[in-house]
Formats: C-alpha cells, structure tokens, sequence
C-alpha cells in the first residue's frame, strides 16, 4: 500500500481549504451518540496506525483526536465498560507519546453530570487523555491550548552587545509554543458533535477554530472528520471527476439529424438555398472521405498481390533448383 492508496482508503483531507468547505455546508440536528462516536475515532486512529506498517515513509505518524460536544450522551450503544475496554486496547497498541485524546465541553457547568461524564470519559484515556470546558466564544483559546501541549519549542537567540571596546555575548531564550507539524507527521482526527443544539453560533465557532487549527498544518499531514449525532459519518473530501466520451464516427443519418438539430434551435434560420448549400458540402465532404478510405484500400489490395506475385516466383526457382 502506497500513501495515496491509504489517504483513499481513510478519506484523508491534506486540502485544509477543502475541509473547511465541507464543514461549512453542515446543518446540524438530531440527538448526541457520543460514546458511540468516541469508540469509532478509536477504531479508526487502530485501523490507520496497523495499515501505516504497510507504508513505507521515512518517518512516524502521531495521532490526534480532537472530540467537541456541547451535551451528554443522549443514546449510545457504546457503555462506558465497552469504551473503557476500548481504550485500553489503543494504549497497547499506540506508545502514549504518538496519541492525544483531548476532549472539549462547550457550555458546561463544571458541577454539571455532562462535566461529569466527559471527565469520567476521559479518565479512560490515561495519559493519553485531557479534558477541556470552555464557553462558545472561547473554544479558540482551547486549540491554542492543545497547540501548546502538543509541542514546547525553544528557541536561542544570540545577540552581540558592543561595550567599551568589549563584545559581551548575551544568549537569550524564547520559549515559543507551536504545533511541531513541520517536525512530525500528524493525523488529525475531529470528532465533532453535529446534534440539534450546536445549531447556530456554536456550530459556526467550531467550524472556525477547526478552520484555523488547520492552517498550522503542512501538506505532510492529514486530516480526517467525524460527525456524530444520533448517526456517525465520516466526511469524505469533495473531488471534481471529468468524464470524456469517445464515440464513433456518426452514420450518414446521424450527421443529417445534427445538422437538421442545429438549423432548428438556430434563432435565425438560414433559408432554403442555403440549407442546400450546406447539406451538399457536408456530402461532398463525406464523399472525400470515402473516397479516400476506397484508395488506401485498393492500394493495399495492390501491395498484397504484388508480394503473393513476388512468393509464387520465388517458389518456382526453388523447384526448378530442385530439378
């Protein structure tokens, strides 16, 4: 498997502009199957991470699951027991330090048993797993907060200071939290709540941050969707296909037909004498090449007879050599 065959098979995004168009033509309603959404962002980072073995790349791949929700699970099939059986097969599977599960509440009462709920979730996860509430308006101010567990860059800067006479070298530290997409390959896997209460600015905000969260992405790196409310569907990255159609040489009738069609949708007809015109030069031109067909078919009737000529006295000599 090459790497173009696994971003098929997993409908990957590496178009982040792409992306954003998908999200942005989402209406969102009905109910919020989170566990059930969970559990299928979880066999989807086991199903990429066992077909990555397959691809020959010159680095690693890290995962991210990024999961936004607004409420409680409403109708899962997936328990809480299910989930956490889940879980622990990913942490066996993927080193901790390749995986982020990060889990965001938006609107949550900290108190509340939605809070509960997702913190409990992602207790599941291990060190693998953080859990974030924010308001609506604030959601951006969480993805920076994933950007700056996902990486801690420090940079020197070295500066010369001329005193006296004297160069004193001052080395000065910047600690600068980035994304390290440009050192790594990331695969980002969004599982976001579609359900009938992200309707509206919530909707509209997540789509935003996701949009700007991509941008720190290189074309190295992938990215997938979940959407999930009382169904789960992966969005698949929309591709333009262009069809081209070789037909045959049209028949006698056929070239008539058109030519009649196209003097009928005329909104200016030509008259009589000149539809004779042109339907004699349209035969005539027919006539041509078939006349022409007829001579390169008679001229390689002629070759055929010369060399059977050519075989037959050939043999000839031969028998009389014989003799």
């Amino acid at each position: 498997m090459n790497l173009q065959e696994f971003k098929n098979k997993y409908q990957l995004f590496s178009n982040h502009d792409n992306l954003s168009n998908a999200l942005s033509g989402i209406s969102p309603s009905g109910s919020t199957h989170l566990r059930d959404s969970i559990r299928r962002g979880i066999d989807l980072i086991m199903d990429m991470n066992r077909d990555l073995e397959k691809v020959n790349e010159d680095s690693e791949r890290h995962f991210l699951h990024i999961i936004i929700t607004d409420g409680e699970d409403t109708g899962s099939r997936t328990s809480i027991e299910d989930l956490a059986m889940i879980m622990f097969a990913l942490n066996l599977c993927i080193p901790s330090q390749m995986i982020q599960n990060h889990f965001i509440g938006i609107d949550f009462d900290p108190n509340s048993s939605d809070a509960q709920q997702l913190a409990a979730l992602s207790y599941l996860g291990g060190d693998t797993s953080s859990i974030h509430l924010a308001q609506t308006a604030n959601i951006d101010d969480i993805f920076k907060r994933i950007q700056a567990q996902v990486r801690v860059l420090q940079q020197t800067r070295v500066q010369a200071i001329q005193s006296n006479n004297i160069a004193v070298m001052r080395v000065q530290q910047q600690e600068q939290r980035m994304l390290e997409l440009k050192i790594k390959k990331f695969i980002v896997v969004f599982n976001l709540d579609i359900s009938g209460s992200m309707a509206g600015q919530r909707w509209r905000q997540v789509c935003n941050c996701v949009s700007r969260f991509t941008d720190s992405l290189t074309e190295n790196d992938f990215a997938s969707v979940i959407l999930f409310n009382d169904s789960i569907r992966i969005v698949q990255p929309i591709t333009i296909r262009i069809e081209f159609q070789v037909s045959s040489r049209p028949s006698q009738q056929q070239q008539n037909n058109q030519y009649t069609n196209y003097n009928n949708q005329n909104s200016r007809p030509a008259n009589t004498q000149q539809q004779n015109t042109r339907a004699i030069s349209y035969q005539n031109n027919n006539n041509l090449l078939d006349d022409h067909y007829s001579e390169n078919q008679q001229l390689l009737e002629k070759k055929k007879r010369q060399r059977d000529l050519i075989d037959e006295k050939q043999k000839n000599l031969c028998c009389c050599a014989i003799f």
